[in-house]
């Protein structure tokens, strides 16, 4: 306490000219006031967000390729109710285990029907095969016999993928991109996480410099810069030696 008078009487009171008790209230009050409306951006923030979540909806950006907004909105609790009530199995395992639940998704897919592209001969053995969306890309085969009348055969199914990305679409805002085969239809994709925090931007760095001057009396001299960025705000600081002459000198600038 102490070492605060003694920097108030020695910087602050000579400038200000008030006491010493009315300028550590003013400091408060300054101090409460960014928080409450820290607080109220934050309170922005989240409404906003569960505006555009509540907006948003599956989109189909071409065949195989789904888009949806992630919900980062929800706490732990409510992350192992909704994966209790999707799959009451899986969250009993999850719970046996002691695992916290981080990315809850539910995705239902649907194969999307397709004639056949050309007619099927039966060979002379009686057998044919069918293969589905087409022969050359195969999910589905059917390797069929026809004996005394009836069909007997086995099925076959290759595998098919499903690729999902999350990124930030915009500051705050998170994506998922379902990648899937053209034969695959997604009929409902929704993705519930905890809060998810995205690249941490640069927002601080130090600033050092020299410059060159001429003065009529002294002729060329050396300036030194330093200062600090933060956010979109350079403070800057000016040193011009010069003896007895020597200049200080700072500046605020703001990047576009």
């Amino acid at each position: 306490m102490n070492k605060i008078k003694e920097v108030l009487n020695k910087y602050v009171k000579p400038i200000t000219g008030l006491p010493n008790k009315l300028i550590i209230i003013l400091l408060l009050v300054i101090v409460i006031i960014f928080s409450l409306k820290s607080c109220q951006s934050d309170t922005d923030i989240r409404q906003l967000k569960e505006l555009i979540i509540k907006q948003d909806s599956l989109r189909k950006v071409e065949d195989g390729h789904y888009q949806k907004i992630v919900n980062d909105l929800n706490n732990s609790k409510e992350l192992f109710k909704q994966l209790k009530e999707n799959n009451k199995e899986l969250a009993e395992t999850i719970k046996e285990q002691k695992k916290n639940p981080i990315v809850v998704t539910n995705t239902v897919i649907k194969i999307q029907p397709a004639p056949l592209p050309e007619p099927v001969p039966i060979k002379p053995d009686n057998t044919f095969e069918l293969n589905y969306p087409n022969k050359d890309n195969k999910f589905i085969s059917f390797l069929g016999i026809i004996e005394n009348d009836s069909i007997n055969g086995v099925w076959d199914f290759d595998e098919f993928k499903l690729d999902l990305v999350i990124s930030e679409k915009q500051k705050g805002v998170f994506e998922i991109d379902a990648f899937t085969n053209d034969f695959i239809e997604i009929k409902s994709l929704t993705v519930n996480s905890l809060p998810l925090k995205g690249i941490k931007p640069d927002n601080f760095d130090f600033k050092v410099g020299l410059g060159l001057y001429t003065d009529i009396n002294t002729g060329l001299g050396v300036d030194i810069y330093g200062g600090i960025r933060i956010k979109k705000f350079d403070v800057v600081g000016r040193i011009q030696p010069n003896g007895k002459n020597t200049q200080l000198g700072g500046g605020l600038m703001f990047n576009f």
